[in-house]
């Protein structure tokens, strides 16, 4: 039965993301979904399967970074870690108890 193989990247934090989905061809003379399928006089009905199999995963490229997910959340969104604004002051959320003296 034909499948479709789908490839991911995966990054240092763990995240994969897919990069392709290929078409995989069982070369089965009475798979109807395989360019294969026999074109002659047959019974087809009851014969021939049109079944496509669970998609498959393969991790084909492994990455040293973090995926861009992870950095912004590590990040501000500016290149700086949570936790600091862009003037190097602490971002504290709107509300929150603080002990300013």
């Amino acid at each position: 039965m034909c499948y479709h193989l789908i490839t991911y990247v995966e990054y240092a934090c763990g995240h994969q993301y897919p990069t392709r989905r290929h078409y995989i061809d069982c070369n089965d003379l009475n798979c109807r979904l395989s360019s294969f399928h026999n074109q002659s006089a047959h019974n087809c009905e009851n014969e021939c399967e049109d079944i496509m199999l669970e998609d498959q995963r393969l991790v084909m490229d492994v990455m040293r970074e973090r995926c861009s997910s992870c950095l912004n959340i590590a990040t501000n969104g500016h290149g700086q870690f949570n936790g600091t604004n862009e003037n190097g002051g602490v971002d504290v959320e709107i509300g929150a108890e603080t002990d300013v003296e």
